[in-house]
């Protein structure tokens, strides 16, 4: 998959994708940590299927949301939802 081919996902996702969503995404979600979007991304880069690793970016993500809304510490939501979380 070379840099084109993301750049075409992107564009269908954001085509999709409302103007206030992106408003609220980037305004609401403080305590979201795009670790494991960059993850997916550098791996799609490299050859793994983007679908598949946006689809489990986005499972750490929502269990680590989950977590952080719980009262859970950032850091620590992190790891017990990745046990290996660089990021931080």
């Amino acid at each position: 998959m070379g840099l084109s081919d993301v750049y075409e996902v992107y564009q269908e996702a954001l085509a999709q994708t409302t103007q206030r969503e992106v408003n609220t995404l980037l305004t609401n979600n403080v305590n979201r940590d795009l670790y494991w979007f960059y993850q997916a991304i550098d791996a799609a880069l490299q050859g793994a299927n983007l679908e598949q690793e946006l689809t489990n970016a986005q499972q750490l993500t929502d269990g680590y949301l989950a977590c952080v809304a719980g009262g859970g510490d950032q850091s620590d939501c992190a790891l017990e939802i990745d046990s290996d979380y660089d990021g931080w």
